[in-house]
């Protein structure tokens, strides 16, 4: 193992990362002309902060595959059909969100979802699993966007850009296992940068930024600066389409799952739910409870909607059905709500309270005095019985009681930080 480690790590620290240049690029912005690139170098050179010696990639997924390539070798053509020698009777899961419109090439080329009649842009959950070799289901296979149910259709509404609206739509659907490539997916499933491939999330930080709807044409008129590959590609086959020139590559672009659920917790749940009641015939159903170990982090940030809290019943938390404004990082690396602005599902699936403070132990200590870089708020576990309630936008139904272990790992803090105070 230790081998193992000593290699892939050198071979990471080999990676040639192509970067992305943004050219200077003038539009009013709060009523002042500014130079629409310098938002996007903020935000690489805030990413170098928090994580030394990191460069934006240019091609997320040609990144990704990078660092595993040294362990699987074909990972690049690599499909969910293959025989897995690892973990065979166990499903994999991923968790991703597609974003309500995304850039899919160098030009003015926008694609939206119709997927939800919403009067504003939502960020929707979607799943990937690959299942057990154990599973007796044939379906439920794939991807799993919840709002449509197994591999249903996607409704898209191709081409427009500020000057014109062809209108025309296409229907499109998930390909099979045998046609999923594993890189895709994992690439999908880390993109962290990839908000920055839509229009509308770009819209909401530039409003918030300060310009005014009739400058933010002149503004989207700037992107996307190269930045459309740090969403990777979302294959999805045309299922039928007004016209049979619409064909582009690729069809779609989707970002890291964290932007609607950071805590993976979600996802297992949905698909253990779906298994049973499929009627898989190697699990253990009839009582309805559900065994899971989760490890949830700080990474959603303060204040923030997705994280593992707001899975139970939490003042400030959105209950079923109803949804909440994206809270995460900004430009400059740090929380700030107002950036969001683009609507996601709320992520409640527990009747339950969130844990108390007394039901939480406490197993690595805080550190919180000494050298400001090595501030440690510490971590800690908690374990219960929780039961679910229905949320349509997650496929989980009630009814299923679930036995959780939830750990909360925090990480050190970089630089002169206060340590992060919790309220339960």
């Amino acid at each position: 193992m230790d081998g193992w480690a000593h290699d892939f790590a050198k071979s990471v620290g080999e990676l040639e990362v192509v970067p992305i240049v943004a050219e200077p690029c003038f539009a009013m912005v709060n009523q002042s002309r500014s130079d629409v690139a310098e938002y996007i170098r903020n935000f690489d050179s805030s990413l170098s902060e928090i994580f030394p010696n990191f460069t934006i990639p240019a091609d997320w997924e040609a990144y990704t595959t990078a660092i595993v390539n040294h362990s699987i070798p074909d990972i690049n053509t690599l499909t969910y059909d293959a025989p897995r020698h690892g973990l065979p009777n166990a499903a994999l899961l991923q968790m991703m969100t597609m974003p309500p419109s995304t850039w899919i090439n160098s030009s003015y080329t926008v694609f939206l979802p119709n997927s939800f009649n919403s009067t504003e842009p939502l960020n929707l959950p979607i799943f990937h699993r690959a299942p057990a070799a154990t599973s007796t289901l044939a379906t439920y296979t794939g991807f799993l966007f919840p709002s449509l149910g197994d591999n249903g259709e996607l409704a898209l509404a191709p081409g427009y850009s500020p000057a014109s609206h062809n209108g025309e739509m296409v229907s499109m659907s998930f390909p099979p296992l045998e046609r999923t490539r594993v890189a895709e997916v994992m690439a999908i499933s880390s993109s962290a940068a990839g908000p920055l491939t839509s229009p509308a999330w770009v819209s909401a930080i530039f409003r918030n930024k300060g310009a005014t709807n009739e400058e933010l044409p002149a503004v989207l008129e700037c992107f996307p600066f190269g930045l459309q590959g740090l969403a990777p590609a979302l294959s999805l086959e045309v299922t039928s389409a007004a016209s049979t020139a619409l064909v582009w590559s690729p069809p779609y672009r989707g970002i890291d799952g964290g932007y609607s659920d950071n805590s993976a917790v979600i996802n297992s749940i949905s698909s253990m739910i779906a298994d049973c009641e499929g009627g898989d015939a190697s699990l253990a159903c009839a009582t309805k409870t559900l065994d899971v170990i989760a490890v949830d982090n700080d990474a959603a940030g303060p204040g923030s909607h997705t994280g593992a809290a707001c899975l139970f019943v939490k003042d400030g938390c959105p209950p079923p059905g109803e949804f909440f404004r994206y809270e995460g990082p900004g430009f400059d690396g740090n929380p700030d709500p107002s950036l969001g602005g683009l609507l996601t599902p709320s992520i409640a699936i527990f009747s339950d309270a969130y844990p108390r403070e007394e039901d939480w132990a406490e197993y690595v200590a805080p550190v919180l005095e000494g050298p400001s870089d090595q501030l440690y708020n510490g971590s800690r576990v908690t374990a219960g019985q929780f039961h679910t309630v229905d949320n349509q936008a997650w496929a989980v139904v009630a009814g299923y009681t679930v036995n959780l272990i939830l750990f909360e790992i925090n990480s050190p803090q970089v630089g002169n930080r206060v340590p992060r105070q919790c309220a339960h």
